[in-house]
């Protein structure tokens, strides 16, 4: 009995918190969605958007990458496109994986992980991001559509 409402009583929270989130928050957040809505639209990014900057320029420099490379009009000289499509993937590699590196702690979190774990991780995401500047330095004035 008491396993039952005790269960019972975490569905309600469940239903509660749910509620709370993706309503009532939604509800109060509208005002200052629409605020950093405008910002974003003046002057590109949003207030909210400095509080986690890295994260806020990695989707965007992710998502042009992939923008450009679904609607290449061509490639910088000296390069085909192939080449081109190819710098691109590793541009977004670097940019991707600076993205879900939470995402990659948050997974082994439960398991027991050394700090040597950490280290790989962090040396190969690292790796990869500094990769994705350097072909940014490159290429940054052939960044066009």
């Amino acid at each position: 009995m008491i396993k039952y409402l005790l269960g019972t009583w975490n569905k309600a929270l469940d239903l509660y918190y749910a509620i709370k989130r993706f309503v009532i928050y939604d509800i109060l957040y509208f005002p200052r969605k629409v605020k950093w809505f405008i910002e974003r639209g003046k002057n590109g990014f949003a207030e909210n958007d400095v509080w986690g900057f890295d994260q806020y320029l990695a989707k965007v420099i992710f998502g042009g990458m992939k923008q450009l490379q679904k609607n290449m009009q061509g490639a910088p000289t000296g390069l085909s496109e192939k080449q081109w499509s190819k710098i691109l993937d590793k541009i977004q590699l670097g940019f991707t994986e600076y993205l879900n590196r939470n995402e990659y702690y948050n997974k082994f979190e439960d398991e027991i992980w050394s700090d040597k774990h950490h280290r790989e991780m962090d040396k190969r995401i690292n790796k990869n991001l500094s990769c994705s500047f350097e072909l940014l330095e490159t290429y940054f004035q052939n960044l066009w559509d």
